[in-house]
């Protein structure tokens, strides 16, 4: 863990917010990259297509790898820019994941594809689970 980029990235994110350059953010310390974009879809009602470059041999890693001080974030189109200069300034690296928009949650590992609804995404998270 690098505490002082966790830092650097806690310290980066009220301004996005402040400055109305992020819709939505969700860290990745509880069940990573994928459950974060599956609460995120299911909250907004909005889907999502994304695409996980280079994770062919550790895919299951990238998307549930639990390590704090990374951050998911919306960002409309035409606000990009001012997040990577805000990033940048901040000394925080970013990167490009894809899209949103749609009914569906898209994630294109290489080596597997996951393509769900949010209608059943919903179902999940909203269906208790069985006693023992």
């Amino acid at each position: 863990l690098d505490m002082q980029a966790a830092a650097r990235v806690i310290r980066l994110l009220p301004g996005l917010v402040a400055a109305r350059i992020v819709h939505a953010a969700h860290d990745l310390s509880v069940g990573g990259l994928g459950v974060a974009l599956a609460r995120m879809a299911i909250a907004s009602g909005c889907g999502a297509r994304i695409t996980l470059i280079g994770v062919d041999d550790r895919p299951t890693s990238a998307l549930f790898g639990e390590r704090p001080g990374r951050v998911v974030v919306a960002v409309a189109a035409d606000r990009r820019d001012a997040l990577s200069v805000q990033a940048a300034v901040a000394g925080v690296p970013v990167r490009e994941l894809g899209r949103t928009g749609g009914d569906r949650l898209r994630l294109d590992l290489g080596v597997a594809l996951i393509d769900l609804e949010l209608s059943r995404l919903v179902r999940a998270y909203e269906t208790p689970l069985a006693p023992d």
